[in-house]
């Protein structure tokens, strides 16, 4: 499971649902995607004291790409 973090507070909140379930990070990192294989939803990250929020996977510490 991912979550979105601010950068400038520390803040947290959930990844928003785009189109089938929790969005993915896009390859580019500035979008979140549909996680299902071949959708081509997006959305921008959400923003947060102005800047937007990183995409983190929980427990890992690392950012995931939609393939």
């Amino acid at each position: 499971m991912a979550k979105l973090v601010c950068e400038k507070c520390g803040a947290e909140q959930d990844v928003p649902v785009v189109h089938c379930g929790p969005g993915k990070l896009s390859e580019c990192k500035t979008m979140l995607c549909c996680p299902m294989e071949g959708h081509t939803e997006t959305t921008p990250i959400p923003k947060h004291c102005g800047v937007p929020m990183k995409y983190v996977e929980e427990g890992t510490g690392k950012s995931s790409c939609c393939k």
